[in-house]
């Protein structure tokens, strides 16, 4: 994409300004700001401030994490959202940015229309809006992609859009792809690992091979490390589902210490919260929410927790600022509403 030279100036100056070293509090983009600019239409800010992420990734200047925290900004449930986006596509055909911000607000809300039940609960009405959504969303990173071949995120998209009903091929082969243009990228195999749980399909045996793998990948680098407890999670994952909370802690605690995935405190957060462990549960929700900060889901998951143990300013203060950042979410409507 040819950028205006201000444009790009804006995008070099960011750089000069956000250290190496991942989610340090002063390098973390703010997602309501990234909102409030799409909303506004400045679209020529985004493009900087976006593409400038993305280069400052591939430079080796900035984390992975940077990038995917700035575009999990347009996971935004207000439909009313979708027409900014296409201006903003429609302004700038040839940017990467543009389309995969896009397809990150399609994907959401294919899932949003999905709903969270099991699939034999789940209307054909709502399997048919999800396909509709997440076949925008794939032409999107698609489209994405061929912008630019190193933007590891898009792939990881797509991927995780193949837990829908797209079938093992096609997920392996978006691995392949994304992993040979991206040797390093952490996220693509996260997404991976996450589409291989049991109870999407894959199994624990699959999951373990997948890690033996990645330790010998000439892209293995200790980035990946938090990654290695995702068999234990997914254990615990399946423990949790057959109501064996107490069982489960010992793989959360096995999970964690593999190098603290954001999802490991999460999740084992989410169980302490069943098992009534207010404090621990709130601990790990606070650990979770300083390695993925503004993620609605989790914020959401600390207010119900806030609210069992009777701090309700705080349940409050954090679903107010979930729904700020994903105002439609059928969830966390629910539960602040009760």
């Amino acid at each position: 994409m040819i950028m205006r030279p201000l444009v790009r100036r804006c995008a070099l100056a960011l750089l000069l300004v956000l250290p190496p070293s991942g989610l340090a509090a002063e390098a973390v983009p703010d997602k309501l700001e990234l909102i409030a600019l799409l909303e506004r239409g400045a679209f020529e800010t985004l493009e900087a401030r976006l593409t400038g992420y993305q280069e400052g990734f591939e430079a080796g200047r900035l984390a992975e994490d940077v990038v995917v925290h700035a575009f999990d900004a347009f996971e935004y449930s207000d439909p009313a959202f979708k027409a900014k986006l296409d201006a903003w596509n429609k302004r700038f055909p040839e940017s990467y940015a543009a389309a995969l911000a896009r397809g990150r607000y399609y994907l959401n809300q294919g899932w949003l229309s999905r709903g969270g039940r099991y699939s034999q609960y789940t209307t054909d009405q709502r399997f048919a809006d999800m396909r509709k959504n997440l076949a925008q969303s794939e032409r999107d990173l698609a489209r994405a992609i061929k912008l630019n071949q190193k933007l590891s995120y898009a792939y990881a998209l797509l991927i995780h859009m193949t837990m829908a009903d797209s079938g093992d091929e096609r997920r392996d082969e978006t691995m392949r792809r994304g992993l040979s243009a991206v040797p390093r990228s952490t996220i693509i195999r996260y997404y991976y690992l996450r589409s291989l749980v049991p109870w999407w399909g894959g199994s624990v045996r699959q999951i373990e091979a997948f890690i033996a793998d990645m330790r010998l990948s000439p892209g293995y680098h200790a980035g990946l490390k938090p990654l290695e407890g995702f068999a234990d999670l997914a254990t615990a994952g399946r423990l949790t589902r057959d109501g064996k909370r107490d069982e489960a802690v010992a793989y959360f605690d096995r999970a964690v210490t593999h190098g603290g995935h954001w999802r490991a405190y999460y999740l084992r957060g989410e169980n302490f919260h069943f098992l009534k462990r207010y404090d621990e549960g709130r601990k790990d929700l606070d650990r979770a929410l300083e390695l993925n900060p503004q993620a609605s889901f989790i914020l959401a998951r600390r207010a119900r927790l806030h609210n069992k143990a009777g701090r309700h300013e705080q349940a409050y203060a954090d679903w107010d600022l979930a729904l700020r950042l994903n105002p439609f979410h059928s969830k966390v409507l629910e539960y602040r509403s009760y």
